[in-house]
């Protein structure tokens, strides 16, 4: 019999939809791919070198559980160079890949039945995680009047009722969006006052747009640092989306029970993958920068693109790499959801695109402008086609 815990799980929208794709591909048809969260830039070539350094002197043995001092050391000087706040190495653990850093946060904090907000749209996998941990998902929405704003007032009600855990994402995935400073401080005020932890996920810290700066927490607001827990990766600013490197930031107390998890689940992510991350930090080259610039400038050629779809409406990220509109008015008539129609989208005309249900938001459509700009004005051709 399957343990209960594995049934609660649901599979991954954004995995299946790629391995469809793939399939289709494989048979011949012209398949273009906007679903799937991932750079399309190689790993910059100066972190590639380091990797095959690390490999030419033997620096392929066990690492200690947590991470190499080298990297731990390298990502305590960033955070401290980029947020103004200094972590100690015992509030560090290097993991393979940032979501195992989210699974292992929740299982070490989150006790049965406890109650988890997850403002909504959301990632996919956070109310997987949370579940398997036995926590209870409150999904909030962050939809508000027309576009999307992660403010505190929304979600202070459920918080007043009592939880264990708030997940922030920002920028986030999909919407883009940030938290400005000044609600990011009431929420960190509020988890002191109504004593919960905040994680916050900044997988995609690095890749903001139009003058957008990341919000500091710890330097807005110094006092929260025993309710924080921060999670990052290695995979979208640098491109090392299979080198599996994330990390996170929290207090010692939780830090040492996460690697007490680790060590008798994963051991240390692979130990060239480790250098080669130091060396990405250490020595990063301006080719980092240009990926984001491009990412910007294939978002404002998607917005356009999109602007010209009637019933098509399009809020503009100030982050990450997706655009997610909403297709309701466009799909009146024609389709009975979005997940219907990214269907057909995918089986009739060959673009693959997340629909908005995997993220707790019907009516939307999540698209990866991490594509050429040819696919891109192409999959949103026939995105347009469709919708005719």
């Amino acid at each position: 019999m399957i343990a209960q815990r594995v049934k609660l799980l649901n599979p991954s929208v954004t995995l299946s939809l790629s391995e469809k794709a793939k399939e289709l591909k494989d048979r011949g048809n012209d398949v273009i791919s906007l679903s799937v969260g991932e750079p399309d830039f190689p790993t910059p070539l100066y972190i590639k070198e380091a990797g095959k350094r690390a490999i030419d002197e033997n620096k392929t043995k066990y690492t200690p559980v947590a991470g190499i001092p080298e990297l731990k050391n390298a990502l305590i000087d960033a955070y401290e160079r980029e947020q103004g706040y200094r972590f100690d190495p015992k509030e560090i653990i290097v993991h393979p890949g940032s979501k195992y850093s989210i699974f292992l946060a929740a299982l070490t904090l989150v006790e049965p039945g406890e109650r988890v907000i997850i403002p909504t749209p959301y990632w996919v996998s956070y109310p997987e995680i949370i579940r398997f941990a036995g926590g209870e998902p409150v999904f909030v929405p962050y939809w508000d009047k027309g576009s999307f704003d992660l403010r505190y007032d929304l979600f202070e009600e459920e918080i007043k009722k009592g939880v264990k855990l708030f997940i922030l994402n920002v920028p986030s995935n999909p919407t883009g969006v940030i938290m400005q400073e000044k609600e990011l401080v009431k929420l960190l005020e509020a988890s002191l006052k109504y004593n919960f932890y905040i994680l916050l996920d900044e997988c995609y810290r690095r890749m903001l747009y139009d003058g957008h700066t990341f919000p500091s927490p710890l330097k807005l607001f110094p006092e929260a640092k025993s309710r924080l827990i921060v999670s990052g990766s290695f995979s979208k600013s640098y491109s090392m989306t299979g080198w599996r490197v994330g990390f996170t930031f929290a207090p010692a107390e939780i830090v040492k029970y996460m690697n007490r998890l680790q060590g008798h689940s994963t051991s240390n992510p692979p130990s060239m993958a480790q250098y080669a991350a130091v060396t990405a930090l250490k020595e990063e080259k301006e080719e980092v920068n240009d990926m984001v610039r491009e990412y910007q400038r294939r978002r404002d050629i998607c917005l356009q693109l999109l602007d010209e779809i009637p019933g098509v409406e399009t809020t503009k990220p100030h982050g990450a790499f997706y655009l997610y509109p909403c297709v309701e008015k466009a799909l009146k008539g024609k389709y009975s959801s979005t997940e219907e129609f990214a269907k057909a989208l995918l089986e009739t005309r060959f673009v693959s695109l997340v629909p908005g249900e995997a993220f707790g938001t019907p009516g939307f459509l999540r698209i990866s402008y991490a594509a050429s700009e040819k696919n891109l004005r192409e999959g949103i051709a026939r995105m347009r086609e469709a919708l005719r």
